[in-house]
């Protein structure tokens, strides 16, 4: 097989969480997050990560990443009759606390795989 292979590039890093919030996702409690705009979410593949922050040293703390969305918004650039338009791409999903532990911070890696030449 020969070919150009999909890429795979971090493009950003959600973060809730002290030092900035203070608020502590509980075990069973979810909450949404998105992000964009950016172009980096046109064409692509985009896969979320969480990387939970444990309270306390006892328990296990995981999160599970759910109803994963991606949406363009469309907007003219100037007034109607110039035709001139832009196109903004985001994705969004929830997070869930899955464990029994509460999770006082967590971080989520956003990636996206760019299909090579090929098309894979």
């Amino acid at each position: 097989m020969g070919g150009i292979m999909a890429t795979v590039g971090v493009v950003g890093l959600y973060s809730f969480g002290s030092p900035f919030e203070s608020a502590v996702l509980q075990p069973g409690a979810t909450r949404g997050i998105s992000f964009g705009p950016s172009d980096a979410f046109r064409n692509t593949a985009v896969i979320l990560t969480p990387h939970p922050m444990r309270v306390g040293l006892l328990g296990q703390a995981t999160m599970r990443i759910s109803d994963l969305e991606s949406w363009s918004i469309q907007g003219a650039l100037g007034p109607p009759s110039s035709g001139l338009s832009f196109t903004e791409w985001y994705v969004g999903a929830y997070v869930t606390n899955i464990g029994s532990t509460p999770i006082e911070a967590f971080t989520v890696t956003v990636a996206v795989i760019t299909p090579g030449p090929d098309g894979h």
